[in-house]
């Protein structure tokens, strides 16, 4: 196994963990609040069109949103929830923010951490460098601000 990385206080899991929820939340709370009112519009009559561009407009919502954050902001080094708790997204080799591009490939990467029992989220816990598998495939480390 490689040693940890020397030079940088790396995130410890509880940290990445909160801020991710943040990030989750950023989206589910308004997303949440476009179904209810999906769900009240269609609760008498059933799926309408205005119902229907409801839950259209509000999954728009909800996917511009994801990726200003974990895209745009994350990219260029704190998603809102990285920077609530303190932490920066950057380069494994550079130490700098990774840019918007990969910070998306990063979060579709994500899917790999979702297998296996979410195994790929808990390697943090016990690995040198406190990577998930999007983190060691995309080459980024979770820092400390």
């Amino acid at each position: 196994m490689a040693p940890p990385v020397p030079d940088v206080a790396l995130a410890a899991w509880p940290q990445r963990a909160r801020a991710f929820l943040i990030d989750v939340m950023i989206v589910a709370v308004p997303g949440g609040a476009i179904s209810g009112v999906y769900a009240a519009a269609t609760a008498s009559d059933g799926p309408t069109r205005s119902s229907s561009v409801v839950l259209a407009v509000g999954s728009l919502i909800g996917l511009v949103l994801w990726i200003w954050n974990r895209g745009v902001r994350q990219g260029a080094g704190q998603s809102i929830g990285k920077g609530m708790v303190g932490l920066r997204l950057v380069s494994e080799e550079t130490r700098q923010p990774i840019g918007t591009a990969m910070a998306l490939v990063r979060d579709v990467v994500h899917l790999l951490d979702s297998s296996l029992f979410l195994l790929g989220y808990l390697w943090p816990l016990w690995d040198p460098k406190k990577q998930t598998f999007a983190d060691k495939i995309v080459r980024t480390i979770s820092v400390r601000a």
